[in-house]
C-alpha cells in the first residue's frame, strides 16, 4: 500500500485530514516503520524504532522527533491520537493511553539520534564549526539562535519568550517541527554545560539564561511546542 493511499482514511477523521496535511513525517515513519509487518521485518517496535533512528538522516529524524512532540502538546482527545496512529498506517497503538507511549517513543529516537552524535566523534568544537569536512550538526536549531538571538533580539522581540512566539507563529511547520526535533536531540545529548554554551556560542546565540542552559533549552522546547500545538488545533488540520 503507497503512503498516499495509507493516509486517505485520515478525511474520516473528526478533525478532517489533519494528520496527513499537517504532521506528514511521523505520518510517513509510522507507515514505513510500523507496518503491519513491522515484527517480521524489524522483530519489535523497539528495534522498528532504532533502525529509523539509526538509518535515516538527522534531519529527518528531528522533524519527526518534533511532529511528535507537537501531538504530544495538542488538546486532541486519546481516541483521537489513537486514530490517527492506525490510520497513519501504525500496526501498533497502545490500548491504553497514547500521550505517554509518544513520548517514550520520542526518548528513545532522541537518545538513540544524539548518541550517534557523540558516536561521530563531533564534541562542542566541531559541533560549532560550519566549514572543513565536518557537516555542521544541529543545523535547523543553530539557524534559529543565530537569526531570532542575534545581538540586537531585545530591540526587535523584547524578550526571549517573545522570540519563541514570533518563531513559532510565523515559521513553517516543516522548520517549527526540525527546531523542535533538533532541541530534543540537544537535550538528549551527554554534552556538559559548558560545551553547550560553547555549542550556543558558536552559532551565534547572544541570549544567556540566568540559571543552567538546558534548563533554558527545554522551556523553549516547550513554549515552542506549545504555540505548534494552538496552530495545529486552531486550524481544525486544513493548511496554514
Amino acid at each position: 500500500m503507497s503512503y498516499v493511499s495509507q493516509l486517505s482514511g485520515l478525511d474520516r477523521l473528526p478533525y478532517g485530514g489533519l494528520m496527513a496535511a499537517r504532521l506528514p513525517r511521523l505520518a510517513g515513519m509510522l507507515a514505513g516503520y510500523l507496518h503491519q509487518d513491522y515484527d517480521l521485518e524489524f522483530g519489535s517496535v523497539e528495534a522498528a524504532l532504532e533502525h529509523f533512528a539509526t538509518h535515516s538522516s538527522e534531519g529527518a529524524v528531528a522533524q519527526v522527533l518534533g511532529e511528535l512532540l507537537i501531538l504530544s502538546t495538542t488538546d486532541f482527545s486519546e481516541e483521537l491520537i489513537r486514530d490517527y496512529l492506525i490510520k497513519a498506517g501504525s500496526a501498533h497503538a497502545p490500548l491504553g493511553p497514547q500521550r505517554p507511549w509518544l513520548s517514550e517513543v520520542g526518548k528513545q529516537i532522541a537518545g538513540l539520534s544524539a548518541a550517534g552524535l557523540a558516536n561521530s566523534g563531533l564534541g562542542a568544537s566541531s559541533l560549532v564549526s560550519c566549514s572543513g569536512s565536518s557537516a555542521m550538526r544541529l543545523v535547523g536549531l543553530g539557524r534559529m539562535l543565530a537569526g531570532y538571538l542575534h545581538q540586537d533580539y531585545d530591540l526587535e522581540f523584547g524578550s526571549p519568550e517573545a522570540v519563541c512566539e514570533h518563531f513559532a507563529t510565523h515559521s513553517s511547520e516543516d522548520a517549527v517541527a526540525q527546531v523542535l526535533g533538533e532541541l530534543l536531540i540537544l537535550l538528549s545529548s551527554d554534552l556538559d554545560e559548558d560545551s553547550v554554551i560553547a555549542w550556543l556560542d558558536g552559532v551565534g546565540c547572544y541570549y544567556r539564561p540566568p540559571g543552567p542552559q538546558r534548563m533554558w533549552l527545554n522551556d523553549m522546547a516547550r513554549q515552542i511546542a506549545s504555540v505548534a500545538a494552538r496552530r495545529l488545533s486552531d486550524t481544525g488540520g486544513g493548511s496554514s
